[in-house]
């Protein structure tokens, strides 16, 4: 597979290559690191293609300690640690939680549990709302 990256993506389904999803996240204005962070996650999880495998991991991690430990450590070592590099606040990974926190709950309320009106509301209804929290969160930027 030639990476642990790979082997990961290969075993878990992971429907990204993570250097693409970090550079889209963390090139352009560090101001607006708060938006495309959240633009680029829920994009990912209105693609078909994307979120089947999305799905997948998300209960497989949920149900399957081993499947949690594999995500968990793909996740900050080929995704946050990107962000994190663009974050001045001392306690940046805190921060990376969080916002993902409030990222992964509205999936999982849009696209397992289904909830209404957030299961229908236009994604780009979303990113305007969410994408505001999500810089609170994430704070300083360099």
């Amino acid at each position: 597979f030639g990476s642990k990256a790979e082997l990961f993506r290969a075993t878990m389904g992971w429907p990204f290559e993570p250097a693409e999803i970090a550079a889209r996240i963390t090139v352009g204005d560090p101001h607006e690191i708060g938006e495309r962070l959240t633009r680029v996650f829920f994009e990912a999880w209105e693609q078909p293609a994307s979120r089947a495998p999305l799905l997948a991991i998300l209960r497989g991690a949920a149900t399957h300690d081993e499947s949690a430990n594999l995500v968990r450590h793909f996740i900050q070592g080929q995704v946050y640690s990107h962000i994190a590099a663009g974050l001045e606040e001392p306690d940046a990974e805190i921060r990376i939680d969080l916002a993902m926190a409030q990222l992964l709950g509205i999936a999982y309320l849009r696209h397992i549990l289904r909830v209404e009106p957030i299961a229908s509301t236009p994604v780009g209804d979303l990113i305007e709302r969410v994408a505001p929290v999500i810089t609170a969160h994430l704070g300083g930027v360099r």
